[in-house]
Order: structure tokens, then C-alpha cells, then sequence
């Protein structure tokens, strides 16, 4: 697996048998570009480019005799947030639903929404308990709050808990992590969006 931009990680080919020195080719199909195999079968370089890739190695000994193998090459790219706006809206008196885009990530995996930041100037978020005239802290994102991310939309939902709700109002920064992506990746999105939640 490789990552667009990011230096793959040296992957050094073995062989046994036969007499040495080997030396080491691509047989059939293509590395990703950007990477390289060296005679010493060596993978190194950056891929540039999106998508699977699926070609055949070969192992030449100092005999002329030749042994191969296929291999796969999975590259994705970093995940990040499609033009996002300076920042999104989640206001109404019962409930709000935004669908915010994004591109990249593992194929196939369900990036999780991560909450960064919390602000708004010097107030306290309040959820009112007992009219607008009683205040009492309550948590953030607001309770009620539901993220999920799947196939290129991060969809934000919040269902308003009562009707005492009244005064709310913060800015919420949120980041995609990839769940399956390893050590040596870029695992979160390259930018971030702001949601503000105004009741």
C-alpha cells in the first residue's frame, strides 16, 4: 500500500535457491509511478498517481535460471475536505442534517469525524434546564450531535435533546482520520471544516 506524495516505505525483495548474485526486474504490468525497482530489487521512490496496480517481478540467478511472482500495489491519497466554505451551519429550532464532502482515504474504509476545537469568543456554551433565563454548561459538540463518514460525504446530524434549548451557540473544527491507515501515511485530512451550531 502506498500513498500519493509520500515516500514509500523501502520494501527490499528476497529470494533463495539458485546462484547468486540475483537480479531483479519487472516482469509483466507496472510499478505505480513514481516507484522504481532497482536490479538489487529494491522498491523505492513516491507513487504519484491514484489506484490499483498489479504487475509480476522476476528474479534472474547468475545461472540463467528465472523465477516470478505477481504482486499488487494498492495508492491512495490523503484524505481532505472538498473546498470546504469558512465554515458550515447547524441551526433550527429541532434538528439540522449537512452533508459535507471529501475526497480520498483508504478505498473502502470509513474515515472517523474528529473534533479538534471548540470556540466561541469568550461564552460558555450553555443548554438552558429551566428557561431561557437559567443556564448550565452542556458538552461539546452539542448532545445530540451524530457524525459519520462513508463513500466521499461526512454527514453531521443533531437532534435538539428538549424544547428548553435556547442561546446555544459555538464553532466546531472537525478532521477525517483514516481507521486502517499505518505508521509512515498521512492519516488525517490536509484541511479541516468548521461547523457552527446556533440555536
Amino acid at each position: 500500500m502506498g500513498e500519493v506524495g509520500v515516500t514509500y516505505g523501502t520494501v527490499v525483495l528476497v529470494a533463495a535457491g539458485g546462484v547468486k548474485p540475483y537480479k531483479w526486474s519487472i516482469q509483466g504490468g507496472g510499478l505505480p509511478p513514481g516507484l522504481a525497482l532497482s536490479t538489487g530489487g529494491k522498491t523505492t521512490g513516491k507513487p504519484t498517481t491514484v489506484g490499483n496496480f498489479s504487475f509480476s517481478v522476476r528474479v534472474d540467478d547468475a545461472a540463467g535460471a528465472a523465477a516470478g511472482a505477481p504482486s499488487p500495489v494498492m495508492v491512495f491519497h490523503q484524505l481532505v475536505f472538498v473546498v470546504p466554505p469558512t465554515s458550515y451551519v447547524c441551526s433550527g429550532r429541532t434538528s439540522c442534517a449537512l452533508n459535507i464532502p471529501y475526497t480520498g482515504g483508504i478505498p473502502g474504509d470509513k474515515p472517523a469525524a474528529k473534533v479538534l476545537s471548540v470556540s466561541n469568543g469568550n461564552i460558555v456554551p450553555r443548554l438552558v434546564t429551566g428557561g431561557c433565563g437559567v443556564n448550565a454548561a452542556t458538552s461539546n459538540p452539542p448532545p445530540g450531535t451524530t457524525t459519520a463518514a462513508s463513500g466521499g460525504t461526512m454527514t453531521l446530524s443533531l437532534t435538539v435533546p428538549n424544547s428548553a434549548w435556547c442561546n446555544y451557540s459555538s464553532a466546531v473544527t472537525y478532521e477525517l482520520v483514516d481507521h486502517n491507515c499505518g505508521a509512515g501515511f498521512l492519516c488525517t485530512s490536509s484541511n479541516t471544516i468548521s461547523v457552527n451550531f446556533k440555536y
